[in-house]
């Protein structure tokens, strides 16, 4: 939905939109999203689809917005590496997720992730290196801290979640 001036005439405030799915196009202008997440006071999840450049999510704010989705829609299974992880790590949005699915590069990004975000609670992560036996699970359970539960997905065998308590 392209959000011009005749959208914001139609609908100027969405107070019970809790959960939204976006698709950036690359060379996009993050402003239109930007109003639309000032004006959407409840929305706690938002779900990035074809996902380019990280430095768009990097100039989003919503106080709001506590869980991230980087791979429902992620067709092209883009992994984030180290550089990516660093700047969602320090990004407004970044610093307040506390549910975050996301793709990586490797295992070292998920170590980094969960030493950095310091309000991360959950964490459904693919990892590019990952493959899908236990030695990556007790990789992952001897490397985290010991408040992390670690496991991997029933129905879903290439998620490994993360409980952090």
């Amino acid at each position: 939905l392209p959000l011009n001036n005749h959208f914001w005439s139609a609908i100027r405030f969405f107070d019970q939109l809790t959960s939204l799915d976006i698709t950036l196009i690359q060379g996009a202008d993050y402003l239109p999203l930007q109003i639309l997440l000032d004006r959407s006071p409840r929305l706690y999840s938002l779900c990035f689809g074809n996902f380019y450049d990280i430095e768009i999510v990097s100039q989003l704010t919503s106080r709001s917005i506590h869980r991230l989705d980087f791979i429902k829609k992620n067709t092209y299974k883009k992994n984030f590496n180290s550089k990516q992880c660093d700047v969602l790590i320090n990004s407004a949005l970044g610093r307040q997720c506390e549910v975050l699915l996301i793709n990586v590069e490797n295992r070292i990004n998920i170590l980094q992730l969960v030493k950095n975000m310091s309000n991360l609670r959950s964490l459904i992560v693919q990892c590019k290196d990952d493959r899908w036996n236990d030695e990556f699970i007790q990789w992952l359970s001897y490397h985290l801290p010991s408040t992390c539960s670690v496991s991997r997905d029933r129905h879903q065998t290439s998620n490994i979640r993360l409980w952090i308590c």
